[in-house]
């Protein structure tokens, strides 16, 4: 036989020894370009740290936790969600039969007291391995269990399908209820126990619960489950029109009614982030009592055995009102999958961004209603005549009621042309030890025709201590008189103080009026002549329209293709509708000559002739330590930023694009690297390594305590976590506004009200700041609905709803959130101190604010956010997977660095994108310098890090494929060369 030629030799064996070769340099170059996201998942260098001659002594231990070890950080957690709980939960309602005695046998029912709900899904997604139970936080407060009856359910519920989001994917969820019917049971029930109903709603990012259950069952996956599961048909088959995901099943009433028939008393659980509709149980005889527990996080339902069992009296109060019929909401028409919301005119591929599958695709939705949302067009609709409040409400904003009673009294009040402060005497009137919640409301006078004004608006809260029956405490509730201002976008362009009598009340809530004997607790303040605020004491500089362009769809009369504004003048004629076909007209001009559909087309980098380029290269012997606590305008910030290099710029995708969980080592200016982390219930186990950390409770029961001394401790509790964690960045708290009822994320956000959820934001920004945590306050902005969120949402509210509601939260957030951070301020290591602004990272959502990407609006981004209110820090983008979202509109914009794990920018080498770039870097330069990533970190440090242990195993696999390539070469080249010989021979 031949011996194989050496072409044909070298051409079966050149693949198996080029192969090797690419992958080596495959993988060196992958693992470079996704180095923070290996990283953050498989596992970074230590941080060495080598102070200079002469600081080692220095006490650079700026933050110090409550403990190193995770597992005694997560125990206080633990504890501090039940605390919380305890003030959270809400009793909406009481016969008398509440509280409980321990000798009550309970008999658990319904679905949730087995398969309960903790938080969201999503980025919310926290460890519930451990969590409390109905059943182990009833067993722990001293109660009975009817065993039979708590196995049934256990081992049953399983077998009926629940609702379930896939993430932005409508056609893979699915919709049911999955309460199991009574007919199933199999357990015998005891006349003489108390039944206790757990109703559970569970909501989640990327989807919003259905409007329309009949519809969605059968339109999505669901289907496939209902032919294939004869439960889900069953459940189904029961759905009556247009039934909604927020009210009561069949199923769930027949176990109501079940309870009602065989046990001697009835109370029903929500366990729900969202509100539901609860008329029929509040004016059912039959129910003894109602509890509102929210989404309990890890030990919530240790406070449910508690308060029922009557050791923790309860004082949380609804931060949502809950009306009747949801259906009869001025937002019900305009949410989510009501309507259409697609703009059909865009066929081409110019017409809207590319970059994903929906490229020619854009929703919309109109916030048609303004400011009227939630009790503010309940508590204005009732005073105008256009509904009856007790036909329409169930349980007010600010709701809840107590084991024991409480009068209030105005002891001292102060105003002037500023301010106005009030000083309130609580006394317990009841015979068991309570907190009381002091709600301050204020009513401003409406001109008919003029700016928009709700009737009733809260402007503050405050909570006592534990009051024992018969004891006092005085609290003290204020407001700025330029917070009772409204947002003329029409006329004055400014915040405006009409003329007129300006009502402050103290209430219950937000309809009951708070009473001392005979005396309402009210007293007006008068303006005597019209204000025009073009800039409000809060404010940095002057403030005019930012959202012309976004207010241009709204219209005050009726016209075909518009917004129609509604307005308290006339409810009935300007009521929102759904929106039609004429809705979608792309080519209605919002900015001069510009349409909708430009807007829509794909960002183009266009650069300013004028701008010169940064200074570079500068070596000026600063360090990011060297910045920590001075001010932001300080030139020593901008001596450290003369110090980046050319090839740091030309890195942009990674030093700002690649910034998913993590901001980048830079070591020649001694930036460490910073670890980052979800989420709004705590430190999130959605990406990386599932961390050690509380599973806290939803957003919304920390804002029903209505106690801002709570929710600082929280924050607190959260930094001890980070720094026992080492996270720096936390992608929380999350503070949109609850808009809807339906919306999927309501868990992650405290409430309908932004003074309430922005209040106590602030608090929880403050609490973590002094442990060194750098808070993303998110979703930045109108990130109110989750479907379509991530497919072009045009976002349409007039500029007065934008400012005074959805801007609201994160501007309170901004202004008043402050720490006081500890600094090395001399040449000795003396330990100074400095107040802070505490809020110094945000973070954009995904939606288009109008028809521009919320990420790249200046208007918002710098325009509002730095400028108006004097934000200083860094700002990162929601998850930037999609190709409307651009790195360099983003930079330019305000939107500093993206949350990726590779998003590329267009340009890195001109003046105007290097003056952005630099503005960027000076951001996250300044979070960094006043953060936890700083601590040991004294002047003259010089900090380094150790391999990487995924590149050490990288390097050794590379070489030793290398070396068996190597030596492959070899023996190919010596046969080869032998063969070649042979032949010449």
């Amino acid at each position: 036989m031949s011996k194989m030629s050496n072409g044909k030799f070298i051409g079966i064996w050149a693949p198996f020894l080029v192969l090797p070769l690419a992958f080596i340099i495959g993988t060196e170059v992958a693992g470079d370009y996704y180095k923070a996201f290996l990283d953050t998942n498989l596992g970074k260098g230590e941080l060495v740290i080598t102070k200079a001659e002469g600081t080692e002594e220095w006490d650079a231990e700026y933050y110090k936790g409550a403990s190193s070890e995770t597992s005694v950080t997560r125990k206080n957690g633990e504890n501090k969600v039940e605390e919380i709980c305890n003030e959270g939960i809400v009793l909406l309602k009481n016969d008398g039969t509440l509280p409980i005695s321990t000798d009550k046998r309970i008999t658990l029912l319904g679905r949730g007291s087995v398969d309960p709900v903790y938080g969201g899904s999503g980025s919310g997604n926290v460890d519930t391995t451990t969590c409390a139970t109905p059943r182990s936080g009833l067993v722990k407060a001293g109660f009975s269990i009817n065993e039979d009856a708590y196995n049934f359910f256990n081992s049953n519920f399983s077998n009926y399908p629940k609702a379930n989001i896939a993430m932005d994917k409508y056609d893979q969820s699915q919709f049911f209820i999955g309460e199991i019917p009574t007919s199933a049971y199999t357990f015998t029930p005891s006349s003489s126990d108390v039944a206790v109903v757990v109703i559970s709603r569970a909501g989640g990012e990327g989807g919003d619960l259905s409007t329309n259950l009949k519809r969605d069952a059968q339109t999505s996956t669901a289907q496939s489950t209902i032919s294939s599961n004869a439960n889900a048909a069953n459940e189904v088959a029961n759905y009556a029109d247009d039934q909604h995901q927020l009210e009561l099943t069949k199923e769930e009433k027949d176990v109501i009614s079940y309870a009602k028939a065989n046990y001697s008393k009835t109370i029903v659980v929500i366990n729900s982030s969202n509100t539901m509709e609860l008329g029929e149980l509040n004016k059912d005889a039959g129910v003894s009592g109602i509890l509102w527990v929210g989404s309990a996080g890890s030990t919530g339902f240790n406070s449910l055995g508690s308060i029922l069992a009557g050791t923790v009296n309860p004082s949380g109060r609804t931060p949502d009102i809950y009306p009747a019929d949801f259906t009869k909401d001025p937002t019900f028409k305009n949410f989510a999958l009501n309507g259409i919301n697609q703009y059909s005119a865009i066929q081409t591929a110019d017409d809207a961004p590319a970059g994903d599958s929906n490229r020619n695709h854009a929703h919309f939705v109109q916030y048609e209603e303004g400011i009227y949302i939630g009790y503010k067009y309940y508590e204005t609709a009732a005073a105008t005549g256009f509904i009856n409040y007790d036909e329409s409400v169930v349980y007010p904003f600010g709701y809840g009621l107590s084991y024991t009673t409480f009068s209030q009294e105005i002891v001292a009040k102060s105003t002037n042309k500023d301010h106005i402060s009030v000083d309130v005497k609580v006394t317990n009137t009841g015979s068991v030890a309570g907190k009381e919640v002091v709600q301050l409301y204020y009513s401003a006078p409406y001109i008919n025709g003029g700016i928009e004004k709700a009737s009733t608006n809260l402007g503050d809260f405050a909570k006592t201590k534990l009051l024992a029956p018969g004891e006092s405490e005085t609290v003290r509730v204020e407001i700025d008189v330029e917070d009772m201002a409204s947002y003329d976008y029409k006329n004055e362009k400014a915040y405006v103080l009409d003329q007129g009598v300006y009502t402050i009340d103290i209430k219950n809530n937000s309809h009951e009026k708070a009473r001392h004997a005979d005396n309402d607790l009210s007293f007006t303040y008068t303006i005597n002549s019209k204000i025009v605020l073009n800039k409000r004491n809060s404010d940095k500089v002057d403030v005019t329209n930012q959202f012309d362009d976004v207010s241009a769809i709204f219209k005050d009369t009726q016209t075909d293709g518009y917004a129609l504004n509604m307005s308290r003048s006339n409810f009935n004629a300007t009521f929102p509708t759904a929106p039609t076909s004429a809705d979608d007209n792309v080519d209605i001009k919002i900015d001069g000559d510009k349409t909708i559909r430009d807007y829509l087309k794909p960002y183009t980098v266009v650069n300013n002739e004028e701008d010169v380029m940064p200074t570079m290269g500068a070596q000026n012997g600063l360090s990011v330590i060297d910045i920590r606590a001075i001010d932001y305008d300080d030139e020593s910030l901008d001596l450290l930023l003369d110090q980046l290099t050319e090839e740091d710029y030309n890195n942009a995708s990674k030093l700002l694009g690649n910034q998913a969980y993590n901001t980048p080592a830079i070591e020649s200016i001694g930036k460490p690297r910073t670890d980052d982390k979800d989420g709004p219930q705590g430190f999130s186990v959605l990406f990386g390594k599932k961390p050690d950390a509380c599973a806290y409770m939803s957003e919304p029961l920390l804002a029903a305590t209505f106690n801002k001394e709570l929710a600082k401790s929280m924050g607190q509790t959260i930094g001890d976590e980070a720094l026992a964690l080492k996270f720096t960045g936390w992608y929380g708290p999350a503070m949109n506004t609850h808009r809807s009822p339906f919306a999927g994320r309501n868990f992650e956000y405290y409430s309908e009200d932004g003074v309430l959820g922005g209040k106590i934001a602030a608090e929880v920004v403050s609490g973590a700041a002094d442990k060194g945590v750098a808070s993303y306050i998110k979703h930045f902005a109108l990130n109110d609905q989750e479907s379509f969120r991530t497919v072009n949402l045009c976002t349409w509210a007039n500029e007065q709803a934008i400012r005074e509601t959805y801007l609201k939260p994160f501007e309170i957030a901004v202004k008043t959130a402050k720490t006081t951070i500890n600094y090395i301020g001399d040449n000795e290591g003396t330990i100074m101190q400095k107040e802070m602004n505490a809020a110094t990272a945000i973070m954009s959502s995904f939606n288009r604010l109008g028809a521009t990407w919320a990420g790249g609006s200046k208007a918002l981004m710098t325009n509002v956010l730095r400028d108006e209110w004097g934000f200083r820090g860094v700002g990162i983008s929601d998850f930037n997977l999609y190709g409307y979202m651009y790195s360099d509109q983003g930079t330019r914009a305000g939107t500093d660095m993206q949350l990726s794990f590779s998003k590329p920018y267009a340009d890195t080498t001109s003046a105007t994108a290097r003056i952005a770039i630099r503005k960027a870097l000076k951001n996250m330069l300044y979070m960094t310098a006043n953060s936890n990533a700083m601590n040991h970190v004294a002047p003259g440090t010089i900090i380094s890090y150790t391999t990487s242990p995924w590149r050490i195993g990288l390097t050794i696999a590379n070489i030793t494929l290398g070396v068996l390539d190597a030596a492959g070469i070899t023996w190919v080249v010596i046969r080869v060369l032998k063969n070649r010989k042979l032949k010449e021979e």
